[in-house]
């Protein structure tokens, strides 16, 4: 297999050594003889209409009936394809999904297809899944279109699903397959490289992107671009929570957003909501959360509700709806939500309610929860969170004042990010004395 790009291309077999070290399909255009007795019903030669069909067809890795009938323009797939299957030219999937060629007898029928054909049955493919709910079968043919930025184009709108869904190496995978030169001439795709070193706590290495997209978005007169930029670096500073900064950038995004985008209209008040939660501003928090119900949304899904009710006192409200969360939560499928973590909210309730045992079965949860989320951070906090527990059982013991130094240990084991400080969540996490009052 060729390499283009970072993407594996089939070998095409032009020169006569290379075709004469691989045997040509069973049965495909010449006869086989058993014992001399002429071709056998099994294995005599295929049709005409039968290599057209299956040259075709070759571009896909599970050759559904149906999905060939639709490419194709023609009726009859499954009947050519059953009888492909009984005479030995095709395999039947390993999951039943329709049936499959030999690898090596794929790859030479695809060298042997029509270029402009073969890209675009791939996409009917990628259309074909997507519309039937089957999107990582679909995302899988992309990378056979054999155009860069045609790849880049289907899979940008994937990329936010999967980052809230916790795929955040597929997302990479994705990004280190494409040329360099292609990421760096577009502002999205240097957003999506900027939002997979946030999500896993390289907040550097994400503010050196989301710089380099701003840049290129400028230069392009990218609203848009913008806009999802500037909310990317505000959500930067909530994770770290740095409200102030987190502030100017919530402004800058709602400048460049268009009246009519409305989810993006939404997507910004929920930060600005989050972020006067962080500021201690709370009748401010209550305004927004009214706006965002007129709108026909609600708060941001990171446990900013119970957030909200932290800051305004109400303890064991926050208890009552954290705790279905935390004990119902798989630790999978999904983004880590940083010091928003149903356990490590939990836990510092616990603890401001003199509940040690309670918090630090919590906080333990918690560390797990980010070790399986391979998040430094919540781990980190974890550790934090254990020592207000542990605080609270022997103040100043051994094993409490080990906690601080074992949370920064984990951070700088894992994290880049020095410079966002472990002691910015342990204080500012706690309520004002105003809203406790």
């Amino acid at each position: 297999m060729a390499e283009n790009g970072g993407r594996r291309e089939p070998r095409r077999f032009t020169d006569e050594p290379a075709a004469k070290r691989m045997d040509p399909p069973r049965g495909f255009g010449r006869a086989r003889t058993d014992s001399g007795s002429g071709p056998s019903p099994v294995h005599r030669p295929l049709s005409q209409e039968q290599q057209a069909f299956l040259r075709r067809v070759s571009v896909f890795s599970a050759i559904d009936p149906d999905l060939c009938d639709g490419a194709l323009g023609r009726r009859g797939s499954a009947r050519i394809l059953a009888e492909l299957e009984r005479r030995g030219h095709l395999l039947l999937a390993e999951d039943g999904r329709g049936y499959e060629l030999h690898p090596l007898v794929r790859e030479a029928l695809m060298a042997e297809a029509d270029a402009d054909d073969r890209r675009s049955l791939v996409e009917y493919a990628i259309r074909w899944y997507s519309d039937r709910g089957d999107l990582d079968r679909a995302l899988r043919y992309v990378f056979a279109l054999e155009d860069d930025r045609r790849i880049a184009e289907w899979l940008l709108p994937h990329i936010p699903g999967h980052l809230e869904r916790g795929r955040v190496s597929t997302v990479q995978d994705w990004l280190e397959r494409l040329p360099e030169e292609v990421v760096r001439a577009s502002p999205d795709l240097l957003w999506a490289r900027a939002e997979v070193a946030r999500h896993v706590n390289r907040y550097q290495e994400a503010e050196a992107y989301f710089d380099a997209a701003t840049f290129i978005a400028l230069d392009q007169h990218d609203t848009r671009a913008l806009a999802q930029v500037e909310m990317g670096l505000a959500r930067l500073y909530l994770d770290t929570i740095q409200p102030a900064q987190a502030a100017v950038h919530i402004h800058k995004a709602r400048t460049y957003v268009a009246r009519e985008d409305v989810p993006l209209r939404i997507a910004i008040v929920q930060l600005a909501f989050e972020n006067s939660i962080n500021q201690g501003r709370w009748r401010r928090a209550e305004r927004l959360l009214m706006a965002l119900r007129r709108m026909g949304a609600g708060p941001p899904d990171n446990n900013s509700d119970a957030r909200f009710l932290l800051r305004t006192g109400r303890l064991h409200a926050v208890v009552s709806l954290l705790q279905s969360r935390a004990d119902t939560d798989p630790a999978d499928g999904r983004t880590a939500l940083s010091h928003r973590e149903a356990t490590l909210l939990l836990a510092l309730v616990y603890a401001m309610l003199g509940e040690a045992d309670e918090a630090r079965q919590q906080a333990d949860r918690a560390h797990r929860i980010g070790h399986a989320l391979q998040s430094p951070f919540v781990s980190a906090v974890g550790f934090i969170r254990l020592g207000h527990a542990l605080h609270l059982l022997d103040p100043l013991s051994d094993a409490a004042l080990r906690s601080w130094p074992v949370s920064t240990t984990w951070r700088l084991r894992f994290s880049s990010s020095v410079a966002m400080i472990s002691s910015t969540v342990a204080i500012r996490s706690l309520p004002s004395p105003a809203a406790s009052g």
